[in-house]
């Protein structure tokens, strides 16, 4: 399993995501402070992907996404404002 980890620091540029994803082919994308309120959900799902985690800060706008391949299940196991912590199952193990 691939996973890329980036830190945005607010940018939120689809043509960059777009061409990791492309080029990189990540299971799965962790962003770090898009600090924006879309998830660009349409998006992920031109690519087969899709948003399946974002952290709650309450009042404060989430600031860490994962995103997966549409056939990939994940299992959040704990998370804060500051971290996520999840599982899958990667050939029945």
């Amino acid at each position: 399993m691939k996973a890329i980890f980036w830190n945005a620091r607010g940018v939120v540029n689809d043509r960059f995501y777009k061409k990791l994803c492309v080029e990189h082919k990540p299971d799965v994308l962790l962003i770090a402070e898009s600090w924006t309120t879309s998830s660009l959900s349409g998006f992920w799902k031109s690519l087969h992907m899709r948003l399946f985690y974002v952290n709650d800060r309450q009042n404060l706008q989430t600031n860490l996404w994962a995103i997966c391949y549409e056939e990939l299940s994940f299992t959040s196991l704990a998370c804060s404002s500051q971290y996520i912590s999840f599982s899958s199952l990667v050939e029945g193990q």
